[in-house]
């Protein structure tokens, strides 16, 4: 086990390939703090005010990186504190498994497991688990948040475009989530008829967030520096009823410099220990120019999706949808 210390905590944990590269925390999470080319760009955020620092045991503090949490969302029962220091931290298989202590509000036990591809791939899994701990069942739906750097974009893809009446299709295909606070007007969205685009601004701290239900199964954050990353869900039977926040399984969050690409999986009743499991799939490319435009932008993305899928089926996902 690779350890090193990261932005002065000790004991992170350091996993890689010959492409990428992954720094996870020990003392507090599991959180992943950092996901990049070897030595490259930082494509997750992390805040540079908790750099060393461990917060208290009873406040949640957002360090960046990417975690787990669970849907749907309620203060305080969603924002359990992950400062303490992870239960379990070893290899098993090709896996690093990072095991969070038992939360005492939620009866919640959270887990990552991050596989890297050995091949020398740009693509790595990310296994989400939580284990119910309590003498009841509990319902709830896993829910991945990955903090990405500043000064990029989140961009998601529309449900394929068709005319009216087209192919003899006349039902809705494109559920989009707002919250209270979703200004459609803002400068920092764009949407466009191939997909839906959303920027981070430093200077305008009002929030702003969408869901969509995404049958697609990916989406991605786009770096100022043209390092993308892929997140990729092996999609199987969608039903929009079965997940949290009106069927949202993809959904981007900004206000200020800070962003969020976010994914969610269906709403389960979980036994007393019982565990549910979550999947994302990572893949990271690098754009040597970025359209600004929605047409050139999507026909950009295409071919490194399909690109995508086909490295990251050394993990068995399914690369025909």
């Amino acid at each position: 086990m690779n350890k090193i210390e990261h932005h002065g905590w000790s004991d992170s944990i350091k996993i890689e390939n010959e492409k990428v590269e992954l720094i996870a925390s020990t003392q507090f999470g599991p959180r992943i703090l950092h996901v990049g080319f070897v030595g490259g760009k930082n494509l997750l955020h992390a805040d540079p005010e908790w750099h060393g620092k461990v917060g208290p045991i009873d406040k949640w503090v957002n360090y960046g990186g990417h975690r787990i949490w669970f849907a749907p969302e309620v203060h305080p029962l969603t924002y359990g504190p992950d400062n303490s220091p992870v239960e379990r931290a070893e290899y098993e298989g090709d896996e690093l498994v990072l095991t969070s202590q038992v939360e005492p509000h939620s009866g919640i036990q959270k887990e990552l497991r991050v596989e890297i591809a050995s091949a020398g791939a740009a693509a790595v899994k990310v296994t989400h688990l939580l284990t119910n701990h309590n003498a009841w069942p509990i319902e709830l739906a896993p829910w991945a948040l990955s903090v990405v750097a500043e000064g990029g974009r989140v961009v998601l893809p529309q449900e394929p475009y068709k005319g009216h009446g087209e192919d003899n299709e006349f039902l809705p295909s494109r559920p989009l989530v707002l919250w209270p606070f979703t200004d459609m007007s803002d400068s920092r969205w764009t949407w466009g008829k191939k997909l839906i685009h959303l920027r981070s601004d430093p200077a305008l701290d009002t929030p702003q967030k969408i869901g969509i239900f995404n049958t697609l199964g990916w989406g991605a954050y786009i770096a100022s520096n043209g390092d993308v990353l892929v997140k990729i869900l092996d999609v199987d039977d969608y039903a929009p009823e079965e997940y949290p926040d009106y069927g949202s399984t993809f959904e981007t969050f900004t206000k200020g410099a800070f962003q969020e690409i976010e994914t969610l999986g269906p709403l389960e009743l979980i036994e007393p220990g019982d565990t549910i499991e979550f999947i994302e799939y990572w893949y990271l490319a690098h754009l040597d120019e970025v359209p600004s435009g929605d047409a050139e932008l999507s026909a950009t993305l295409e071919p490194l999706i399909a690109e995508a899928r086909q490295e990251l089926g050394i993990f068995g996902i399914g690369v025909d949808y």
